[in-house]
């Protein structure tokens, strides 16, 4: 979680889009209920311990309320018995999703996005209910290069893991014509770090949550 400055600015945007665009950035089967309702149990838990001066909770019963302290926002969770994503998209700065782990009687695992709510990384729809393979079938190399290590991951994870990539990227308004300038340049690159993680859900093991963030600094 970011600072509260930076954290409210983000979050105010991502809101928005759940708002108005939810058909966009959420996705959801119909049959993962259990599993999202635990992932919004375990990141409640999360940000009250972690930062108690920042989150909390109050009220009991059908009455609790989550509460985002510095913004002075509160959420009734009962609310969100039946969109538990709808939530955690409002709470968190990272792109979620849920894959649940496929075996069939002969072949390795696969992992099918089942669920999540994206913002940023990708479009959810397009790749809503695609196992790991088609979900990445733009990226160049992944299927002889990564393919088959990430599905060992998947498979065997038993602890959470994460990692970084980075990328030196450009940016500029769609109408803004590239500039051979070299100063003008250098002004519009971004070096860009996209933070992932991965874990298995204790009570619902045959779901893994797969969480992306990026990050976009300037060069100069």
């Amino acid at each position: 979680v970011s600072s509260e400055a930076a954290y409210s600015a983000t979050m105010s945007e991502r809101r928005v889009i759940l708002e108005e665009q939810r058909d966009l950035a959420l996705v959801d089967d119909g049959a993962s209920l259990g599993a999202q309702t635990e992932l919004l149990q375990l990141v409640l838990s999360h940000l009250v311990l972690q930062l108690p001066e920042r989150f909390g909770l109050k009220g009991g019963g059908d009455e609790t309320r989550f509460c985002s302290l510095a913004e002075g926002l509160e959420w009734r969770l009962a609310d969100f018995a039946e969109t538990p994503l709808v939530l955690l998209g409002s709470l968190l700065q990272e792109d979620i999703c849920l894959m649940r782990e496929e075996c069939p009687e002969e072949g390795s695992p696969r992992h099918i996005f089942v669920a999540g709510v994206v913002t940023s990384s990708f479009d959810p729809v397009s790749k809503h209910m695609l196992p790991m393979l088609e979900m990445h079938d733009p990226v160049p190399q992944y299927a002889e290069d990564l393919h088959a290590s990430m599905g060992r991951v998947f498979a065997t994870l038993k602890k959470p893991v994460w990692r970084a990539n980075f990328a030196v990227a450009e940016w500029r308004d769609e109408e803004e014509a590239s500039s051979e300038d070299d100063d003008a340049l250098l002004q519009r690159l971004y070096l860009k770090v996209e933070y992932e993680t991965l874990r298995r859900l204790p009570k619902h093991p045959e779901y893994l949550v797969f969480t992306i963030r990026s990050h976009m600094d300037p060069l100069l």
